[in-house]
């Protein structure tokens, strides 16, 4: 099966998911309406925006990759509102069902223990408590379930609007050793996820370009998924990378996302711009004879029609490219899309790793960056901001764009780097 197929066979068994959950809260709220007037209103309202947001839905999931459509003006917040509602959904219905399974569970543990005291006491079974299934599901808590989908709606839309706007600069200063002095405060601006596309336009960019210049980099990386999905927002990424080129000198390697569409076209274009784009390659900075190695590793896309996993196949290239680089006596570092690779990546000889992907999970709920509430602690180690294993620095970017416009506590990064 190929990966389009996989990823058009998900979407359709997500969105059948979907509508049938709307359905059965569409149910649930209606058997709440006495009045006829009401529930004819509340369904006219319901179904006019689920059906319109499957449509939608159905729609930017094919013009994404094949039509241009720059979302602006009055575009946007409908735009939003689409993916709100449909995420909002998705999600309300894994926390809905979850809840319910334990509201059932409890239900049935307290009614046996409940029985067993009865008997051994003997009292008849209409002397017993007469709270029933129904009564005690469909109760405060039946009714605080069903709100979900729509409370989820409201912060989702909110949480676009708010938390992917404003652009954060963060200074980080790294030690970098045998770092000759000639490379003293040598600063590098990375930034990383731009996902050019319907969103991030040249609207959304424009104003990143002057945050950058501002920072006097003496460098700029940028750490994959350059593009959204589609390479007819070519124009755009030339358009960019031209004025970073004006800047400072650009070294950018491929993510994921890069390669959903023909990479080639992409790197044709990044070339032609300027930009040292590095496919598992490297080059160095030269000051007075004394250097930096900068090695830039691919995405291995190959990792899904292989019998060999993502690092894997991340470290092959590596040792590649490592084996060919000259001048292997001096500071070297790694441009790696998935941080996770950092768990082999710590243990070469190499100084600093900077990597993005994760977007920063996009949705941080607490400071302690381990903690439960930031939800991609749950599930990569490696997502955020900087990390110091075995003498070895990991930089994480929290990402310039967004595949999926939702921003809490983890602003769009532009990250100055200060070497020392």
């Amino acid at each position: 099966m190929s990966r389009l197929l996989f990823f058009q066979l998900m979407f359709f068994s997500i969105l059948i998911l979907l509508i049938l959950f709307e359905y059965l809260i569409y149910k649930r709220w209606k058997n709440r309406i006495l009045s006829i007037k009401y529930k004819k209103i509340f369904s006219s309202i319901y179904w006019f925006i689920a059906i319109s947001t499957k449509i939608g839905l159905l729609f930017f999931f094919y013009s994404r990759r094949n039509f241009y459509i720059e979302v602006e003006g009055i575009l946007k917040p409908l735009y939003y509102f689409l993916l709100s509602w449909n995420y909002a959904f998705f999600f309300a219905f894994i926390v809905w069902f979850l809840s319910f399974i334990v509201l059932y569970a409890i239900y049935y543990i307290f009614f046996y223990i409940k029985n067993r005291v009865n008997s051994r006491k003997k009292i008849p079974d209409a002397q017993e408590n007469t709270i029933t299934r129904k009564a005690f599901l469909v109760s405060s808590a039946g009714l605080i379930l069903d709100t979900t989908p729509f409370l989820a709606t409201g912060i989702n839309f909110s949480g676009m609007y708010l938390g992917s706007k404003d652009f954060v600069s963060f200074n980080k200063p790294i030690k970098i050793d045998n770092l000759h002095p000639v490379f003293q405060n040598f600063k590098i601006v990375h930034i990383s996820d731009l996902h050019i596309g319907s969103l991030i336009n040249e609207v959304y960019l424009k104003p990143t370009i002057e945050i950058i210049k501002s920072l006097k980099p003496d460098i700029i990386v940028v750490t994959g998924d350059i593009l959204d999905n589609s390479n007819l927002y070519l124009p755009t990424v030339g358009w960019y990378f031209r004025k970073l080129n004006e800047i400072a000198p650009v070294y950018a390697i491929l993510g994921n996302h890069d390669h959903i569409d023909s990479p080639i076209k992409l790197i044709k274009t990044l070339k032609l711009t300027g930009t040292t784009i590095l496919v598992n390659g490297s080059t160095y900075i030269n000051r007075n004879k004394h250097k930096i190695n900068i090695i830039g590793l691919d995405y291995p896309i190959k990792h899904f029609e292989s019998k060999k996993t993502r690092a894997q196949l991340s470290e092959e290239y590596f040792e590649q490219v490592y084996k060919n680089m000259p001048y292997k006596d001096n500071p070297t570092i790694v441009l790696n899309h998935h941080p996770s690779e950092f768990s082999y990546l710590k243990k070469k000889p190499v100084q600093l790793v900077l990597s993005g992907h994760t977007h920063g999970g996009q949705i941080i709920l607490s400071e302690n960056r381990n903690s439960p509430l930031s939800i991609a602690s749950n599930f990569v180690k490696y997502y955020v901001d900087l990390y110091t294993e075995e003498g070895v620095h990991l930089y994480v970017n929290r990402g310039l764009g967004h595949w999926f416009p939702l921003r809490i506590n983890c602003p769009p990064e532009i990250t100055l780097i200060e070497l020392y």
